[in-house]
């Protein structure tokens, strides 16, 4: 969907193509095209080509995929506890062409809007897709290869770069992780993501 760049109010006044002031009832988008046109939108219809526009993105989290595969399994619903106390999600990459496809995802994943200052939309155009990931310290006792033998199979772990973080960059996985009550950044729901856990780790 294209930018919103300014939005009018009811009883404001607004100048019209033809040099007529107009006021309306309702809110006004101003919303700008990848091209730096400008065109202007009402409230009702800017919720409707919104609405459009989320129920076209596959909810890539939507069945608890990897919840559901580990049902039961302790250690790793401890691994997902840890990750709530200590993990960092961001890591947010996207090209140009593909960035309303990441807001989307967040939006879908967690009912908030992603600000543009949340990632980084100058990827490389050869770049395959979007990015999302979790960053947390190292484990007391744990290798990474151990690590990664309690994780899904296409989940994994790895040093990143020059820190002593470790990161997981599968965008599926991070969506999941989002939909539980993580959030961008350390700023998760851990109440939400709680009561997650224990609907799975107890169950048969």
């Amino acid at each position: 969907m294209d930018k919103v760049i300014n939005v009018v109010r009811p009883g404001n006044p607004m100048p019209s193509l033809s040099g007529r002031t107009n006021t309306y009832k309702e809110d006004i988008y101003e919303m700008q095209k990848s091209n730096g046109s400008v065109y202007r939108l009402f409230k009702s219809q800017y919720e409707t080509e919104r609405k459009k526009m989320m129920s076209g993105r596959q909810e890539l989290y939507k069945h608890n995929k990897y919840s559901n595969l580990y049902k039961g399994h302790y250690n790793y619903w401890e691994f997902i506890r840890y990750l709530a106390k200590n993990g960092r999600v961001g890591g947010f990459q996207c090209i140009k062409s593909k960035e309303n496809e990441l807001k989307i995802d967040y939006f879908n994943a967690t009912g908030e809007e992603l600000e543009e200052n949340q990632y980084n939309p100058d990827l490389n155009p050869d770049t395959w897709g979007n990015a999302m990931r979790v960053f947390f310290p190292e484990l007391n006792g744990l290798s990474i290869e151990e690590i990664n033998e309690m994780l899904p199979g296409d989940v994994v772990v790895k040093k990143w770069e020059n820190t002593n973080e470790l990161v997981i960059s599968r965008m599926s996985y991070v969506l999941e992780l989002l939909s539980m009550g993580f959030r961008h950044g350390k700023n998760h729901s851990i109440e939400k993501i709680e009561e997650h856990v224990k609907k799975f780790v107890n169950s048969d």
